[in-house]
């Protein structure tokens, strides 16, 4: 793969730490993959090698591009991964040593914010609003890497202690035996951490650890870094002018201290951008300029193109009629509608677009929204496979005993509830309670068909469970009828 003479200075460099200040456009993934092919190259074991993404989508990337480039098979790069999947590897392995069972199992967003809403609004009598900000909170606390200072005399609001909802929260996933998204770094930092013959294993296991958008990390993946790092072969790749998630705990600090935490590091700044026009480049550091902790850099171009334009209106009703006046001119040039892009900063502000574009008869489609698995008909079957596997998930019981609905209401489950004793789970009561008989006819005709549903699927592989699902209770029905009743497209359900 051809370098420009800067990549190649940074992808050939090994020996101390390296930072790669690499500007946007300027061909990161290239120089990362580059760096692992010249690694690999140069004798080091491809399954000895640690490179961190951001999303599982440029894990995904990663991996095709070093098939192609080496010639290796992609057994050959096993972590290639996340944080979040890199780390899960190493705690389902080890979890025992934390007072865990194998498997564990990983609660979803849904299955968090049940919990959540039963300690806030069914134990401590706040209103459900208070639900996702407290959850925000705690996962805030978590990528802190300290929690418990972060939260100590903490509150939200009207008086809602943190700490000890976080206590609550943190022993309701341990009595299903079940993390979440931030205890899976979590917990795996404080596994390396207080577990010495862990944390060696795997610093000699990885030979070069590789970290892209580094300027994102938060503290406990700096944590994490510092952990399995034996020999000072680092390599991470970043730029702070594009740090966007301190919303949610990153620390861009990590990223402009590197040289001053590795006294030896060797810093290299990719500054040519392959993808955008010098005049949209220079806009850009001028307005960086104004930032007062950077990493300096002088990004350039060699393409050029028409002038940044800046218009200022009044409202978001009149900027979305120019928005849709300029399309609709740029069609009528001859310019494909789907050749054009309208981007927003938030969800909230599509409101006035799609008005305008309707009014001005402009197609459109929507890009985003909820992501795969938070989709209802999605969330619906995940939890009826995770019911039959782990019987201890209240969460996902309580969601399917009811769907679709075959009389279990929240009076049935509540009285299922009142016969739980120590560590029986919802379900565990639930079978009881048929055991004993001690439900009305119809609901016990109902629990039995659910149960045995379980039952079956329990040991099936995944697709013919899921087939089974869709038959036994006839899905497709109940989410055409439901799609309805919501107002919602069922063909694209």
């Amino acid at each position: 793969m051809q370098l420009s003479d800067q990549q190649r200075d940074a992808v050939e460099y090994v020996g101390t730490p390296a930072l790669v200040i690499a500007g946007a456009g300027s061909g990161k993934t290239r120089t990362l993959t580059s760096k692992i092919e010249y690694l690999v190259s140069n004798g080091y074991d491809p399954e000895r090698i640690l490179a961190i993404t951001f999303t599982n989508k440029a894990a995904g990337e990663m991996k095709t591009r070093l098939v192609r480039m080496t010639g290796m098979p992609l057994v050959r790069f096993p972590w290639v991964r996340t944080f979040h999947s890199a780390c899960f590897k190493i705690l389902k392995k080890y979890c025992t040593l934390l007072g865990y069972n194998t498997p564990l199992q990983i609660y979803a967003g849904y299955q968090q914010q049940k919990i959540i809403k039963d300690i806030v609004v069914g134990k401590m009598n706040f209103d459900k609003k208070y639900v996702q900000p407290v959850l925000a909170q705690l996962s805030m606390a978590k990528n802190s890497g300290n929690p418990f200072d972060y939260l100590d005399n903490k509150f939200y609001a009207f008086h809602i202690k943190l700490l000890d909802v976080f206590n609550l929260y943190e022993k309701e996933l341990k009595s299903n035996n079940a993390v979440d998204f931030d205890n899976i770094l979590f917990l795996t930092r404080n596994l390396l951490r207080d577990h010495k013959n862990v944390r060696k294993q795997y610093s000699k296991l990885f030979q070069f650890i590789l970290v892209d958008e580094y300027q994102d990390t938060n503290n406990l993946q700096e944590d994490l870094t510092g952990l399995l790092l034996r020999n000072g072969n680092l390599f991470c790749v970043g730029d702070d002018w594009q740090a966007i998630y301190s919303f949610r705990g990153s620390n861009m600090d990590h990223f402009l201290s590197f040289p001053q935490k590795y006294k030896e590091a060797r810093v290299f700044r990719l500054e040519q951008n392959y993808r955008s026009t010098d005049e949209i480049v220079k806009t850009a550091n001028d307005l960086i300029g104004y930032n007062d902790h950077k990493m300096e850099k002088k990004c350039f171009s060699d393409k050029h193109g028409g002038l940044v334009e800046l218009y200022d209106f009044f409202n978001e009703k009149e900027e979305a009629d120019w928005v849709a006046g300029k399309i609709k001119s740029l069609c009528e040039t001859g310019l494909a509608s789907n050749k054009i892009a309208v981007l927003y900063r938030t969800k909230f502000c599509s409101f006035s677009f799609e008005k305008a574009f309707r009014s001005f008869g402009i197609p459109y489609r929507m890009l985003g929204g909820k992501g795969f698995f938070e989709r209802k008909e999605i969330m619906d079957i995940n939890c009826y496979l995770t019911a039959a596997v782990f019987e201890k998930d209240d969460v996902s019981f309580e969601r399917i005993v009811n769907i679709p609905k075959r009389g279990i209401g929240p009076a049935a489950v509540n009285k299922i509830a009142q016969i739980k004793t120590g560590k029986m789970s919802l379900q565990d009561a639930a079978r009881n309670a048929l055991t004993e008989k001690l439900l009305a006819p119809k609901i016990y005709n109902s629990l039995s068909e659910a149960i045995r549903l379980l039952d079956d699927i329990k040991d099936m592989k995944p697709d013919d469970a899921i087939r089974e699902i869709l038959s036994r209770i006839k899905y497709m029905d109940y989410i055409k009828h439901y799609s309805k009743a919501n107002s919602m497209d069922y063909t694209s359900r």
